[in-house]
């Protein structure tokens, strides 16, 4: 067996008939990184057996750091193909400089159901992190990291088939939210290039109110132009027409008005027709004067938006930004049901809600978002981690000492 770089349709060749295959992984993903990248491959008999995109960053001296995100691609419970690879990897990597490889396997560690708990007798991979270690390397502890990511939010969408599967897929508060957007004239469309500022401006919204970093505007018109651009993402905005709520939230107000009118307060049970009718009838008159007072130059009012990922195995939701003030029209359940009714219309079966936080993991600060996602029902996955492998110890340490002192002075 031998090491080899292969080009990219190569390794889709080999990638995507194997779960493992990730956006990370993706040609999208490497241009858009702007560094020197190679899809290296370990070959036997002309046959790909292992491979992956490895990232390269100068740092010093012309030594470098690779990165593989969410691989490389293998099978991880062949020990002897993964003492094999990174061996052969290693050798090869030391020839380019390369002073440390970084890389987080997209392979499940323990199976585990919806509220993060562990399932009994189900999938167990502790074995990788075993065999990992056995190649020399270590785990790397991202606890506090802003932005790597290990526990994820999974919902198989393989046996619904239409709408109302969906739906009915949910929560029962979930469901109930999402009807009511739907009752409620919200719409989602896909963005335009040209709208990514509005996009921006979703996101400053979501940094204020969550406390994390956000990224440039010119990062989301690169992820535009790389994915979007090319089939492999989605930018929604969720919004509505004024009028054409107002016409509607007027029609049920009439609708209530009349059957109050018509309806004698001859028995109990019509009384009680009558008082839930009034409860309603108040709550459109209340919705009715919030949605005049939006002020609107165009007639649209927009209500949230979100970023997605799209490849032919798995749907990730990224990002996403919402109108604080207009949360009451609960935007993000719309944007969430579009997205999965787009994902079953294209026979996509794997939902990805990204990154999830909570208890079970001991981030209870962020235990609302993963509740969120939670009402659309699906599981936590945890990842086997992140892993280092230190391949000139001299050079890796000569760094690491430089980085201290940058970061003291």
């Amino acid at each position: 067996m031998n090491i080899e770089v292969i080009n990219y349709d190569q390794f889709l060749d080999f990638a995507q008939a194997n779960s493992q295959f990730n956006v990370l992984q993706s040609i999208e993903h490497a241009q858009r990184m702007h560094k020197h990248y190679e899809y290296i491959a370990l070959i036997e008999d002309q046959e790909i057996k292992a491979a992956g995109l490895f990232s390269f960053r100068n740092v010093f001296l012309g030594f470098q750091e690779v990165t593989c995100q969410m691989g490389p691609i293998l099978d991880y419970n062949n020990s002897e193909l993964v003492s094999e690879y990174f061996k052969k990897l290693k050798d090869y990597l030391v020839k380019k400089k390369v002073f440390e490889l970084i890389i987080n396997p997209n392979i499940i560690l323990q199976e585990r159901d919806i509220n993060g708990e562990l399932v009994e007798n189900g999938i167990n991979n502790l074995h990788v992190k075993e065999a990992l270690i056995n190649s020399e390397f270590k785990q790397i502890d991202i606890t506090n990291h802003p932005y790597l990511i290990n526990w994820y939010f999974i919902k198989d969408l393989s046996n619904i088939k239409n709408e109302e599967e969906l739906i009915n897929s949910f929560a029962s508060k979930t469901r109930y939210s999402v009807r009511r957007t739907l009752e409620q004239g919200i719409k989602v469309r896909e963005m335009k290039y040209e709208e990514m500022d509005l996009f921006m401006k979703f996101m400053e919204e979501a940094s204020d109110k969550h406390d994390f970093k956000i990224r440039s505007l010119s990062y989301y018109q690169e992820l535009y132009k790389k994915f979007v651009d090319t089939g492999h993402g989605q930018y929604l905005l969720a919004y509505f027409v004024k009028d054409d709520l107002l016409n509607l939230i007027q029609h049920k107000i009439s609708e209530e008005q009349q059957l109050i009118e018509n309806t004698p307060e001859t028995s109990k049970k019509n009384r009680n027709i009558i008082k839930e009718a009034n409860i309603r009838l108040t709550s459109h008159q209340k919705r009715y004067d919030v949605v005049s007072e939006i002020e609107t130059s165009d007639g649209f009012v927009n209500l949230g938006a979100a970023m997605f990922y799209v490849n032919d195995n798995e749907v990730i939701y990224f990002n996403s930004g919402m109108n604080d003030e207009l949360k009451s029209f609960e935007a993000p359940y719309a944007i969430q049901y579009e997205a999965m009714k787009r994902t079953i219309q294209k026979n996509i079966p794997r939902y990805n809600f990204y990154g999830t936080n909570g208890h079970f993991n001991g981030k209870p600060q962020q235990h609302g978002i993963y509740e969120f996602k939670k009402g659309f029902t699906g599981v936590v996955e945890e990842l086997v981690g992140y892993y280092s492998l230190i391949i000139n110890p001299l050079i890796y340490k000569s760094i690491t000492l430089l980085k201290k002192i940058t970061n003291r002075n």
